[in-house]
């Protein structure tokens, strides 16, 4: 009985304690006007490359001879400090790697940059640790400098824990009884 009992005491704990809270999958425009969309990038919702839902987030972003940082930016509300991974998918359609970087901004006034690198005509899962960060006050998504035009799709922008990336494992002790 006290094995029972332990068993379901950790699934509850477990079960809760790894749940991932959604910031945008782009299933509205409510969605859309949480991001700020400078008219240096191209950005609208399109049923292509969703990973969440239907919808998704298709960003031009144009090459330029001059030096230039074009991109989306997203200021989180409340404490971030709480959250140990900023995730969100992003499709690359294009047959090359394109390289996506980030700026993040604190309160104190510091900030960091970032980047990843999309693989080609494939989805990535874009992780960004926050675990010791002050809180976020804003966070930029950018390509820097590029050369040539490119479009990436993006969805399911999301607060996780690292919980989220492991599924639980449940012991089930089956001999019988003595």
């Amino acid at each position: 009985m006290t094995r029972i009992m332990l068993t379901l005491t950790l699934t509850v704990l477990l079960a809760g304690a790894g749940v991932a809270q959604p910031i945008a999958s782009f299933e509205s425009a409510d969605d859309l006007a949480l991001f700020g969309i400078p008219d240096t990038v191209t950005a609208e919702r399109v049923r292509e490359h969703a990973t969440d839902g239907e919808w998704s987030l298709r960003v031009f972003i144009p090459g330029s001879e001059q030096d230039t940082w074009p991109g989306i930016s997203f200021n989180p509300t409340g404490d971030t400090t709480q959250y140990q991974v900023l995730a969100f998918d992003a499709f690359n359609p294009d047959a090359d790697s394109v390289a996506l970087s980030w700026r993040l901004d604190f309160e104190n006034g510091e900030t960091r940059f970032e980047g990843a690198s999309l693989a080609p005509n494939a989805g990535t899962t874009v992780e960004i640790w926050l675990t010791g960060l002050p809180r976020i006050t804003r966070i930029f998504l950018y390509r820097r400098m590029p050369r040539d035009d490119r479009t990436i799709y993006f969805d399911n922008f999301r607060w996780a824990t690292i919980e989220d990336r492991f599924e639980a494992l449940h012991y089930v002790d089956d001999t019988p009884p003595p």
